[in-house]
C-alpha cells in the first residue's frame, strides 16, 4: 500500500492518506520506542554531519511555533504546524520500517514501479487516444471535470516518481528495466498536456533534476576548493535573478492600465508575489501565521481586470509563502534546511550512490516545481515527498548500518 499510495494521487489528492493509513499504523507497532527516544533524538547521537541539520530543524520548529502564536488566525496554523511536524515524524517511520525488511522494501518498490506504470498508461491514453477511460472516473468526480485539470496535480506527482522508477528498474534490471525507460517517453508526454496546458512547474521540477543531478556528479569529480569556485557564481546568479524578479513585480493596488515590465512569469502569478511581498513587508520576522496568507484583508479581492484573487488560495511559491507566514526568519532556516539536506544527500553518494542520486533527483524535482504550484502547506503535497524520500533513504540507511531497520 505504500507504494500504490502517491501514484493513486491521480484518483484524488486525498488518496494518498487512505493508502498510508494502515501502513502507518504497522510501522508504529514495529517501531521499538524505548530505543528511538534514547538514542536517535539525542542530539549527540547523530553523524556530525547531520547535527547541523537536526539542529536547524529544530530552530523552525521553535521558529514557527513563535508565528503560530502570533498568527492571525491562530487554531488554522497549530493544527497546520501540528500536521506537518506529524508528516516529518511519518517519513522517518515510513524510512526505518523500509530499512529493517529488504522483502517488504522490494514489495514497496514494485508496487510503485506497477501502479505509477498503470496510472501513467491510462493518463496517456485518456490524454492522446481516448477520453473512455476517464469517463468512470467522471461520473464519481462530476460530469464538469476536464481530463487535463483533473489530472493537472498528478504532473509533478510523476516527475518525483520518475527518478525512484529508474533506480529501482536499472538496479533490479529485466522487465522492471523495461517500465523503468518507458516512464521517460509517458512522463514527458504526460506533463506536455497535450500541448494546450502543459504542466510548467512539473517540467521545471523536472529540470531541475537532470540539472542537479549534473552539477551534484560534477561536483565530486573535482577538489572541495575547486567546487566552491564553481558553486559561487551559480549561487550569484540564482540571487541576481531572484532579485530582477522581485525588484519588477507589481506593487499593490492593481489597476487595468498597469502591465507587466518582465515576460516572467505570468502576469497574474507576478500579481500574486507582489501582493504577498507586501504582506512580508507589513509582517517581516515571524510573519501572519503559517497558512494564513489568504486570510489577510484584500487577499480575496478580484484583481481588476482579471477577474482572479490577489491571492488564491497560496502565494504559488513555497519561498514567499513560507516567508509571508513565518517570516523572513523562518524562511531563513527552512532555505537552510533545504540546502543542508542537499548536501546531506551530497554525502550520501559516497555510501549508496545510486540511491543517493534517486534521492538528490527527487528532491531537486520537489523543491522546484514547488516554486510554482501547490501550497507548500498542503497535507497531500508533503505526503508525496515524505513517502517518495523514504525509499531511497531506506536503502541508504540499510547500507550504512544493517541495525538502524530495528529501531
Amino acid at each position: 500500500m505504500i507504494g500504490v499510495s502517491v501514484p493513486g494521487v491521480a484518483f484524488g489528492r486525498a488518496v494518498i492518506l487512505f493508502f498510508l493509513f494502515l501502513p502507518v499504523i504497522f510501522a508504529i507497532t514495529r517501531i521499538d520506542w524505548r530505543r528511538l527516544l534514547s538514542t536517535p533524538l539525542q542530539y549527540s547521537s547523530f553523524p556530525s554531519k547531520m547535527r547541523l541539520l537536526a539542529l536547524t530543524c529544530m530552530l523552525i520548529g521553535l521558529a514557527w511555533l513563535v508565528s503560530c502564536a502570533l498568527s492571525i488566525d491562530p487554531m488554522k496554523s497549530f493544527s497546520t504546524y501540528a500536521r506537518t511536524m506529524a508528516l516529518g515524524i511519518m517519513c522517518y517511520l515510513l524510512t526505518m520500517f523500509l530499512a529493517r525488511d529488504t522483502q517488504t522494501f522490494d514489495t514497496a518498490c514494485k508496487a510503485l514501479v506497477v501502479a505509477n506504470s498503470a496510472i501513467l498508461l491510462a493518463a496517456i491514453v485518456s490524454l492522446y487516444v481516448n477520453e473512455s477511460l476517464f469517463e468512470l472516473y467522471r461520473s464519481l468526480k462530476g460530469y464538469d471535470a476536464s481530463t487535463i485539470q483533473t489530472l493537472k496535480p498528478y504532473f509533478s506527482v510523476a516527475v518525483c516518481i520518475l527518478p525512484l522508477v529508474l533506480w529501482y528498474g536499472f538496479r533490479e534490471r529485466g522487465v522492471w528495466g523495461i517500465l523503468a525507460v518507458l516512464h521517460i517517453p509517458f512522463t514527458l508526454l504526460l506533463i506536455y498536456g497535450r500541448g494546450e496546458q502543459p504542466g510548467l512547474s512539473a517540467s521545471i521540477g523536472l529540470g531541475s533534476a537532470v540539472i542537479a543531478l549534473i552539477g551534484v556528479w560534477a561536483l565530486t569529480r573535482v577538489p572541495r576548493r575547486i567546487a566552491w569556485i564553481l558553486v559561487m557564481p551559480v549561487i550569484m546568479g540564482i540571487t541576481t535573478f531572484t532579485g530582477y524578479i522581485v525588484y519588477n513585480l507589481p506593487v499593490p493596488p492593481i489597476s487595468e492600465a498597469m502591465t507587466p515590465t518582465i515576460g516572467f512569469p505570468d502576469w497574474h502569478r507576478q500579481v500574486i508575489w507582489g501582493f504577498t511581498i507586501d504582506i512580508i513587508e507589513g509582517a517581516p520576522v515571524f510573519g501572519v501565521g503559517p497558512n494564513t496568507v489568504n486570510l489577510m484583508p484584500g487577499a480575496n479581492d478580484l484583481i481588476p481586470g482579471m477577474n482572479q484573487e490577489y491571492i488564491p488560495s497560496h502565494p504559488h511559491n513555497w519561498v514567499l509563502e513560507i516567508a509571508a507566514e513565518t517570516g523572513i526568519l523562518g524562511a531563513a532556516l527552512l532555505l537552510t534546511a533545504v540546502l543542508l539536506g542537499l548536501r546531506a544527500l551530497f554525502q550520501f553518494t559516497k555510501q549508496d550512490e545510486t540511491a543517493a542520486w534517486a534521492a538528490i533527483a527527487l528532491y531537486s524535482a520537489f523543491w522546484t516545481s514547488s516554486l510554482g504550484n501547490f501550497s507548500i502547506w498542503s497535507a497531500w503535497w508533503l505526503a508525496v515527498f515524505a513517502v517518495l524520500m523514504s525509499f531511497p533513504l531506506a536503502a541508504v540507511v540499510r547500507g550504512t548500518n544493517p541495525r538502524a531497520g530495528a529501531i
